[in-house]
């Protein structure tokens, strides 16, 4: 049983986004599967700090499949294999995940300075729109003199 809250607590209150994710979403989903609001869940996913489990293992920041979860380490490893080998596959988990500081810094650059450069097109086009109006009224005004 210690091993299903530890593995409970570290897939949904490690993070504040996996808290606040829990508290949105699958809150409300466990709500409407059982029909009532399991206590117990709610505290061992929306806690940083769970009462629940021993201290020494809520304030740790790794853990060991082989010694911590001996009945789920090798679904958690799995899962974790599958988190480390996906890629975001649209420009919108691009800009929400949170794994490749890389990709997230360059689609930011990218998205920066593509609108910085239309946004200075468009300020040219109606520049030179402008320009050709004044052109326009000079050559009318050269023409009736």
């Amino acid at each position: 049983m210690e091993e299903v809250k530890l593995s409970y607590h570290l897939l949904f209150a490690s993070t504040r986004a996996s808290r606040r994710r829990f508290r949105s979403q699958e809150k409300s989903r466990c709500k409407i599967a059982i029909g009532v609001t399991d206590a117990l869940l709610q505290e061992l996913c929306t806690k940083k700090r769970c009462g629940l489990l021993p201290p020494h293992q809520v304030s740790r920041l790794s853990f060991s499949a082989s010694t911590d979860f001996r009945i789920f380490g090798a679904r958690l490893s799995a899962i974790q294999e599958f988190m480390l080998t996906s890629e975001p596959k649209s420009i919108w988990y691009i800009w929400k995940d949170g794994r490749s500081l890389e990709k997230i810094t360059t689609f930011q650059a990218v998205l920066l300075f593509g609108t910085l450069g239309v946004v200075i097109a468009m300020i040219q086009t109606i520049l030179s729109g402008f320009q050709l109006h004044y052109a326009k009224l000079q050559v009318a005004q050269g023409v009736q003199k």
